[in-house]
């Protein structure tokens, strides 16, 4: 949750210039050539709120070594460091004055007032995403991406009115959900209008087994199964699934289990989960263990599921023999 509105309440406004700050020991841990240095952070609330960059300060002097000097930040902090000074830091730039006052805001659909006698940014902060689009009197904004993940826009110097946000990709997912519902109700439709007597001298209907969709072969699967992976994990995925699919088929063709393939694979991603968790702490590059490696797991433990579904085709079984009484009469003598 992000923010929380009463009806019939004045909002609060936000804290401007109110200081924060923490004492020393209570910012990030950094360590310089495995020295502790115990740090402090300062800066304002708004800063929070806002997502602004904050500054660290160490609280000791760390003593370098001529050469390379190894620096490391533990990985489950509050904090992440952007950047790192040794000596004083440098001074903060001054702020451009301008002003942003936020109107009409939903989903898809975003109205913001904005004044820029300079040349500065409209940002939100939320994740950039590409489908975004802002326009002034028409005009469209350059979308840029701020410190790295926030959505932002160029403001020229001298821009004012009102900025207009719209989630371009949204108009068609409605257009497609308006769709798929006129489909849903134009089959169910069809099937009332298409539905005839029921017959009355049915003799006995198949076994679901011999359905025909119950017995998918192996070209069948290993579509469906690259597929996945495709969808799931790219091309790495749906080499992963079909290497899962062909070992599950050699296992059953050997009369082997297979599927303590899938239990093992999905334990190997929960495994690689635990390991991350262990490891972010120490300051260690855990990005693989918490990412590729767990997706790839579960595409071939799904693969495994997939290989399973693979059946042989059904010998034909012989006609039963029909009694005397109803076996047809081919000539009197």
């Amino acid at each position: 949750m992000t923010e929380l509105v009463v009806p019939g309440v004045d909002p609060v406004g936000r804290p401007a210039d109110i200081p924060l700050r923490l004492a020393c020991g209570l910012g990030p841990r950094i360590e310089v050539n495995g020295q502790v240095i115990p740090t402090k952070v300062a800066g304002t609330h708004a800063d929070l709120l806002e997502q602004r960059p904050v500054q660290i300060l160490g609280c000791s002097r760390a003593e370098l070594a001529q050469g390379d000097n190894r620096v490391r930040v533990a990985g489950w902090d509050p904090y992440t460091i952007d950047s790192l000074v040794l000596g004083t830091p440098p001074r903060r730039p001054d702020g451009v004055e301008g002003s942003a006052l936020r109107g009409a805001w939903s989903t898809s659909t975003r109205e913001v007032t904005v004044s820029a006698p300079k040349d500065s940014f409209l940002v939100v902060n939320e994740n950039y995403n590409a489908g975004w689009r802002a326009q002034i009197s028409g005009k469209t904004l350059k979308p840029v991406r701020i410190d790295g993940w926030k959505q932002g826009w160029e403001l020229p110097a001298g821009t004012q009115g009102t900025a207009r946000l719209e989630y371009l990709p949204d108009r068609p997912y409605r257009l497609a959900l308006l769709l798929g519902l006129a489909g849903i109700a134009l089959l169910a439709l069809l099937a009332l209008a298409s539905r005839g007597p029921r017959p009355e001298h049915v003799r006995e209907t198949a076994a679901a087994s011999a359905a025909r969709l119950s017995r998918p072969r192996a070209p069948v699967v290993v579509v469906l199964a690259l597929a996945f992976g495709g969808w799931v994990a790219s091309w790495q995925g749906m080499v992963a699934v079909l290497a899962a699919v062909l070992v599950t088929l050699l296992l059953r063709a050997r009369g082997l289990p297979a599927h303590w393939a899938a239990a093992g694979t999905f334990g190997a991603a929960t495994a690689s989960l635990a390991a991350a968790m262990v490891l972010r702490d120490h300051g260690f590059d855990v990005g693989p263990l918490m990412d590729q490696v767990p997706q790839l797991a579960s595409a071939a433990a799904v693969g495994v599921l997939f290989g399973q579904l693979v059946t042989e085709p059904a010998r034909p079984a012989a006609e039963p023999e029909l009694p005397a009484e109803e076996q047809v009469l081919t000539g009197v003598r």
